[in-house]
């Protein structure tokens, strides 16, 4: 019984991670400006956390080789500057430190999900990833901005065109990746104690 039940546990390791590798992927097709669903992921790699910590790897690896494809394959002209693989690019840094934010914040406010709650999170997330990356564009940009407030508070103006395509869009694939997920589990497989947010 227990062979069989680790062999299912497996299954769904490798079933989720597939399933959040696809989420990632989905970033690779045309959208417009940040119109897309890596917040969502992040507020699911966090809700997986509690149940598996090995998603919160699978998550930031989805995401990195999301990135890694779309820096050097789907848009290499964003680097026309620079030479060879683009490995890291200097912005990704301020999208990682909100993304693993987002991952643990979710973890704790997901531990009782509904999806009352994945509502407001998906607003929280969509506010902390505003928060931080225009705070990086501002520091990483003096060409741009003012070294001083003034210059943080115009970071922060121009991001608000894409702040509310990424509130936007963020709620709607956070309920789009929790729903699908959730449904497949409860209704399409029937899997019962296997990483349910509804036990």
């Amino acid at each position: 019984m227990k062979i069989n039940k680790d062999k299912k546990n497996i299954v769904t390791v490798i079933a989720v991670s597939l399933y959040i590798l696809l989420i990632a992927v989905i970033k690779l097709f045309p959208h417009p400006d940040n119109f897309t669903p890596i917040l969502g992921l992040a507020i699911f790699g966090g809700a997986m956390f509690l149940r598996k910590r090995i998603f919160l790897y699978v998550t930031i690896i989805a995401l990195f080789v999301s990135d890694f494809v779309f820096n050097n394959y789907v848009h290499p002209e964003y680097f026309a500057n620079k030479k060879g693989i683009i490995f890291f690019a200097d912005y990704m840094i301020w999208v990682y430190v909100s993304i693993v934010l987002i991952i643990f914040s979710a973890s704790f406010l997901l531990k009782k999900f509904n999806y009352i709650k994945l509502f407001f999170t998906a607003i929280g997330g969509a506010i902390v990833f505003f928060l931080i990356t225009n705070f990086g564009s501002w520091l990483s940009s003096p060409e741009l901005y003012a070294r001083d407030f003034s210059g943080l508070l115009n970071s922060y103006i121009a991001g608000i065109p894409f702040f509310r395509s990424t509130l936007i869009s963020n709620i709607i694939f956070s309920f789009i990746v929790f729903g699908i997920y959730d449904i497949a589990v409860r209704y399409i497989f029937r899997l019962k104690g296997v990483y349910s947010f509804n036990e």
